[in-house]
C-alpha cells in the first residue's frame, strides 16, 4: 500500500498546483510504485501554465519487505540533517515486528532526493551491494577529484511545503 495525500506546490513560473505526494510507500503492496520511481515519473508533474516538468521533493518512506529494506527518503537539500534522520529511521524500524521482517539483515538507509532512491533500487536489481557502490564513488571522486564540479541545477525541482 502506498499512502498519497495532496500538497500544494508553487512552479517557479509562480503557478501553484495540486499535486498527490507520497507519505510512506509498500512496494509488496504497490509494486507500481517502484517501477514509477525506477522510471523517475514519482512525484514527478507538470505545471499546467508553463508546462515546465518538476519533480516534487518530501519526505516519505520506501518499505521493501521482500528484501527487507527500509527506507526514509528526503529532500536533496537537508543532507545535513543526516544525522538526526538516521536515528530517526532506526527508532522507526525498531517499531516493525520480526513476524513482518527480521531484524537482522535489514537494510537501513537514508536518502536525499529520488535520484538516490532510484539509484538503490538499480543496485538492488543487479545484486550490488550498495555499501560497495557507495565506497567506489568515494574512491573514484577521490582519485578524479574533477568529478567534484557540479553540473547546473536541474530546472524544474522544487520542494513540497
Amino acid at each position: 500500500m502506498a499512502v498519497f495525500h495532496p500538497h500544494t506546490v508553487k512552479c517557479i513560473c509562480g503557478q501553484t498546483l495540486t499535486v498527490l505526494l507520497a507519505d510512506s510507500i509498500n512496494v509488496k503492496r504497490s509494486p507500481e510504485a517502484r517501477e514509477k520511481i525506477l522510471r523517475g515519473e514519482l512525484h514527478r508533474t507538470t505545471c499546467p501554465a508553463c508546462k515546465r516538468q518538476m519533480t516534487v521533493e518530501k519526505p516519505f518512506y520506501y518499505t521493501d519487505l521482500t528484501r527487507n529494506a527500509f527506507f526514509k527518503v528526503f529532500p536533496r537539500g537537508e543532507r545535513h540533517l543526516w544525522k538526526q534522520a538516521s536515528a530517526d529511521l532506526d527508532t522507526a524500524s525498531a517499531l516493525v515486528p520480526d513476524s513482518v521482517a527480521v531484524s537482522k539483515g535489514r537494510t537501513l538507509r537514508v536518502l536525499f532526493g529520488m535520484d538516490e532512491l532510484r539509484e538503490k533500487l538499480v543496485a538492488q536489481d543487479a545484486n550490488i551491494d550498495d555499501r560497495v557502490l557507495e565506497l567506489m564513488k568515494v574512491l573514484l571522486v577521490h582519485e578524479h577529484p574533477v568529478l567534484l564540479r557540479r553540473a547546473p541545477q536541474e530546472p524544474g525541482r522544487c520542494l513540497a511545503p
